[in-house]
């Protein structure tokens, strides 16, 4: 006989209370000892004290799973643990990635990564340089940063730069790269002179003290009475004081390196591209461009290692910057990244010399057509000039070869007379 219970919702039929069973079946015993087939009871046989039924799970509980199988939820679980409880490390690629990503989510240029303890940059910081933003601003003040990487002059649409508070002991002449800049802090360092390619620069904000500026000395030379004029920059009518070292002569070695790194049309790459095959790091995945202990094996022994690497980073720069131009692409893999220590300031790329005697016909007119690269300065000269408003900080001028500084210290040929009334 059916009966209906006239409290549910649909009047659904419900068993007779009298055909269930008094006694509970044993459902989790069923699943660990057979049963016998007339009293649906585990066999005495199959019975012992010592065994345990398996304790009921919890709503709290997570999903267990045999060691032979794992479960879809198991591994739904597994998976968000392991993202939760593992971040990316501070200063990390993937975490450098996901700082750049959200600038892109909130479509702002500020990048803010100050009082992190980072010691360097990540390379990937240059992904910066494909935002829309029209101001993009990184601001790396308060860390432990003691160098900066070649990426970080890759973003040229850079127009904020706050190094404040680091470790730094010296601003790289990649500097000079960054053209749209316009507010730069390098406050509170270690820093002691600044690269000439700083006078590039049309700086409206520069910050520059407290740092360990070098002073100059009383037998550094006298005071140059006319204004000093280099390439891209305008005339500097503040009084400038020189002080001039002299290295030794360039070696026949260097002096063929220079040709190899120095970029040559029509492709303004270094002629060292084309001395190595690339199709031998297609098949063998290693290429003398790649490795500086590979491109040991091809060069001459005087060159060390370190040297070496500085070779590889001045061709990688020299082939990036080509290719940010749209007028070629970069015959370097995409997944390469120069071995660390990618220091910029190391980097002889952003180094060239500025002597104009190197000049072609073409630099007549676009003076930034062809660079001198070279791995060792020949000469090297201080001066004390004004920067942004800045007074008295030490500019540190590098040449290739004996004599290329000469032109600091040409005066000008048209002398001011006083007009009487």
């Amino acid at each position: 006989m059916v009966v209906l219970d006239p409290y549910a919702a649909a009047s659904k039929p419900m068993p007779d209370w009298e055909s269930i069973p008094k006694d509970p079946l044993v459902f989790a015993a069923s699943f660990l000892q057979p049963l016998d087939v007339n009293t649906h009871r585990p066999t005495p046989s199959s019975v012992s004290s010592s065994q345990k039924l398996p304790r009921p799970r919890r709503p709290n509980d997570t999903f267990a799973s045999s060691s032979g199988s794992t479960s879809k939820h198991s591994k739904t679980h597994s998976w968000a643990a392991s993202t939760t409880s593992h971040h990316a490390g501070v200063g990390s690629d993937e975490w450098m990635e996901e700082k750049v990503a959200q600038c892109v989510d909130n479509a702002k240029g500020d990048l803010i990564i100050h009082n992190f303890g980072l010691q360097t940059l990540s390379t990937k910081i240059s992904d910066l340089r494909d935002l829309s933003a029209p101001d993009i601003g990184v601001y790396a003040s308060q860390n432990l940063l003691v160098s900066l990487p070649s990426a970080l002059f890759d973003i040229r649409n850079l127009t904020v730069l706050s190094l404040r508070s680091n470790r730094l002991e010296s601003l790289p002449a990649a500097i000079g790269e960054l053209r749209n800049l316009k507010e730069l802090n390098i406050s509170n360092n270690l820093i002691r002179y600044l690269p000439s390619t700083i006078l590039d620069l049309s700086l409206e904000q520069f910050s520059a003290h407290p740092n360990r500026w070098i002073e100059p000395s009383h037998d550094s030379g006298e005071i140059a009475k006319s204004p000093v004029t280099r390439r891209n920059s305008l005339p500097i009518t503040a009084p400038t004081r020189s002080l001039t070292q002299s290295g030794p002569v360039p070696s026949l070695a260097s002096l063929c390196l220079t040709v190899l790194l120095s970029p040559r049309p029509p492709s303004n790459l270094p002629p060292l591209i084309d001395c190595y095959n690339w199709d031998d790091c297609r098949v063998r995945g290693q290429h003398p461009l790649l490795d500086p202990h590979i491109l040991s094996h091809s060069m001459p022994p005087s060159f060390s290692v370190d040297e070496l690497g500085r070779i590889l980073q001045s061709v990688k720069s020299a082939c990036s910057s080509r290719a940010q131009t749209g007028r070629l692409s970069d015959p370097f893999p995409h997944s390469y990244r120069v071995p660390p220590p990618d220091d910029a300031a190391e980097n002889p790329y952003y180094s060239p010399c500025p002597s104009t005697r190197h000049w072609t016909e073409n630099d007549l007119v676009d003076s930034t057509q062809s660079r001198r690269i070279f791995l060792h300065a020949a000469e090297e000269r201080f001066q004390w000039r004004v920067v942004a408003n800045v007074s008295n900080l030490p500019i540190r001028w590098l040449g290739c070869s004996p004599g290329c500084l000469e032109f600091l210290d040409e005066e000008d040929d048209e002398e001011e007379w006083p007009v009487e009334l």
